[in-house]
Formats: C-alpha cells, sequence, structure tokens
C-alpha cells in the first residue's frame, strides 16, 4: 500500500484542499471515496502509481468506458504480466471516475451527500465490521485542482486519500482518531448452530477490550486461562478461480513439500499478541507463507457467546485489535475459529511479514 500521506494527517489535509484532520478524517469516509475504495483493487505501490499516472495522460477512453471488468476482464491462465495490465487499466479507470464523483459531491447539496454517504458507510461497515455512524457526518469539500491546473495532480490527490483510507482497520491511531465511529446500537447477523437465523446488536467488544486490564501481557500478572484456537483452511475453496494459486499449490506437490495444513490449532495464545499485525503474523507463520511464497488474502473468526448462546462471525483480517483482543479476553465467548483464505504473495509490495516478533518458522 502507498502510505507516505497516509502518516502525516495535517500534511494530506493541506495536499487535497482542506483545512484540518477533523475535516479529512470525514472526507474520508465521504461516498465518492468509499464507493472506489470498495470496489477498486487494493494494490497500491509507487511503480503502480507511475503506470497510472502515463495511462491516465494517454488514455482519454477511459471516461468513456461504465464498467472495466467487461472491458478488462480476468482471464483463466492469465500470466501475471497480463493480470498487472489489467489492473493497471482497472484501478485508472476508478481514479478517473474518482475524481468525477468528487466533482458530483462538491456540487450536491448536504441533504444528497447525505443520503449516499449513509449507504456506502452502511457497506464499509458491514465489510469491515466496523462500527460507523450514519447519522455523524459532516461534508467538507476538498480543492483537487492545483493552481497549475494539472490532472496529474487531481489523480495523485484522489491516489494519496484511498493510501489513507486503506490504513483504517490497521492503524492505531485510529481508534482514538475515530472514536466516535463506536456505537453500541449497531446490528449484525448471528449464527446459530451454524446456520443464520436473526438480527440482534452486536456485543461492542471495542468497550470490553477498552476495559480488559490485560490487553498488553506486561499490564497484568494474573495468569490467563488457557484457550483454544482453531484455524481452518478449506483448499478446494480457496482454489477455486485462482489459477495463481492452483499454480503455486502444484509446485509444492512437485517440490515434495507438504501443503499447509487444513486444521490445527493455534500454539500460541493470541491475547499476548500485542497488535492485529503480529496476530496475523502468527496464522501467516502457521500456514508456512514464508516458505511457499503466500499470504494472507482474508481471515473470518466464528465463536460462540454463552451470553445468548449465539455464533457470531467477524472479519479477522481488517478488525481493529482492540475488537479482536476483546473477543477472544471475555469468558463468555468459546468454539473460536479462525477461517483463513491464502493468495500467492507479490514481493513488489513488500514483505510478506508486517513485523518481527516472532522468528520465521519455515
Amino acid at each position: 500500500m502507498f502510505v507516505r500521506d497516509s502518516r502525516d494527517e495535517a500534511e494530506l489535509a493541506v495536499y487535497v484542499g482542506l483545512r484540518n484532520k477533523r475535516d479529512l478524517r470525514h472526507f474520508a469516509l465521504s461516498w465518492p471515496v468509499i464507493k472506489t475504495w470498495i470496489k477498486a483493487p487494493h494494490k497500491q505501490t509507487h511503480s503502480l502509481k507511475v503506470e497510472i499516472n502515463h495511462l491516465i495522460q494517454d488514455g482519454k477512453e477511459l471516461q468513456c468506458i461504465e464498467d472495466p471488468y467487461e472491458i478488462w476482464p480476468q482471464r483463466s491462465r492469465e500470466s501475471e504480466e497480463h493480470t498487472s495490465l489489467r489492473l493497471t487499466h482497472i484501478m485508472a479507470w476508478h481514479l478517473v471516475r474518482m475524481s468525477k464523483d468528487i466533482e458530483e459531491y462538491i456540487r450536491s447539496s448536504d441533504l444528497d451527500n447525505l443520503h449516499r454517504t449513509r449507504r456506502y458507510r452502511g457497506e464499509l461497515s458491514a465489510m469491515l465490521e466496523l462500527d460507523i455512524p450514519l447519522d455523524n457526518i459532516f461534508h467538507p469539500r476538498p480543492q483537487l485542482i492545483s493552481w497549475r491546473n494539472e490532472l496529474s495532480d487531481t489523480y495523485d490527490r484522489c491516489w494519496s486519500i484511498l493510501g489513507y483510507i486503506s490504513w483504517i482497520p490497521y492503524m492505531k491511531s485510529w481508534e482514538k482518531a475515530l472514536g466516535f465511529f463506536v456505537s453500541s446500537e449497531n446490528n449484525a447477523i448471528t449464527y446459530d448452530s451454524g446456520m443464520p437465523t436473526a438480527t440482534r446488536p452486536r456485543p461492542n467488544h471495542l468497550k470490553l477490550a477498552q476495559q480488559c486490564s490485560s490487553l498488553s501481557p506486561g499490564g497484568s500478572t494474573k495468569a490467563i486461562p488457557p484457550m483454544q484456537v482453531k484455524v481452518t483452511w478449506d483448499r478446494n475453496e480457496n482454489t477455486r478461480r485462482n489459477p495463481d494459486l492452483c499454480r503455486v499449490l502444484t509446485d509444492i506437490v512437485h517440490q515434495g513439500k507438504l501443503f499447509p495444513p487444513t486444521d490445527q490449532m493455534m500454539a500460541q495464545d493470541p491475547r499476548l499478541c500485542r497488535t492485529a499485525a503480529s496476530f496475523r503474523d502468527v496464522i501467516r507463520h502457521m500456514m508456512s507463507c514464508g516458505c511457499y511464497g503466500l499470504n494472507l488474502y482474508d481471515m473470518k473468526l466464528s465463536y460462540r457467546s454463552e451470553e445468548d448462546n449465539c455464533y457470531y462471525q467477524i472479519d479477522a483480517f481488517r478488525s481493529q485489535w482492540k475488537v479482536l483482543h476483546g473477543i477472544f479476553s471475555d469468558p463468555a465467548n468459546s468454539n473460536f475459529v479462525i477461517r483463513v483464505l491464502l493468495d500467492v504473495h507479490e514481493y513488489r509490495n513488500g514483505e510478506i511479514y508486517e513485523t518481527t516478533e516472532l522468528p520465521p518458522v519455515y
């Protein structure tokens, strides 16, 4: 991910023509930004940015395309070069569309923007398992065109905003910066006996975690009771429509190596992890990602709550660590199962592991 501007909110706010960090945070969760972030490919690298800028400058036909996935469909057994080219075209199209959506957002009334932002915030909330309010909405207007009036400046600002919002699930600062996003009124689908049954208020695990004194291993001297967490990988489901992953797994067999286990128990207590990144790295080590050139693509955590005798499911890949830690730390929760999906790692996007807290296990 392209994060240069993401770590300096004040600088980014000025860059996109907003007054302060508060305006930036609200604009980052406005409908044009969320709409793009949900639908666009999530592979932001500097080299990709350069390629996209050239493509936008030379490809005026991008503005005439309605559906980029129809123009550049994914082919079976496509080469890495073709995949990269296809995603570059699609990302360029999304940036062009995003800039036009922002122009419409600037022209629209607050009421029109309110309705559309509520819709896309709802989608993002369900996607990331974050409690994002649908009534605490402001509409600061950015200024994407620079004094030079160059298109590249406009798309660079759109690119930077996307990089900024991409870190919502991971950055610790967002836990305070977006503290007003926590709401106990949010609903979530619950599961009984493994089947969807009803919609009930979801336990507010963020508040629970904030009250938990054992968030850091050094924060408490009390011994924590043991727990069991199962990690499962459905290889057949994962390889469906993923020719690159099929190719890597086939190579593993030809080399005489064993597949990552389909079912295993966590040997390390997840409550001892300090960050979501270290938690994800524990799972990566369990799946031997570093050995096989694989990486996590998705994680879903399901668990049973004794309080209402229901099963819940949460996005364990993108959720805040305080939320996940609260779930693991709640003595009323049990039957933890993490379902993982893997994908082929692209080394141009960085290393497989996010932290150095654990030694590589190959």
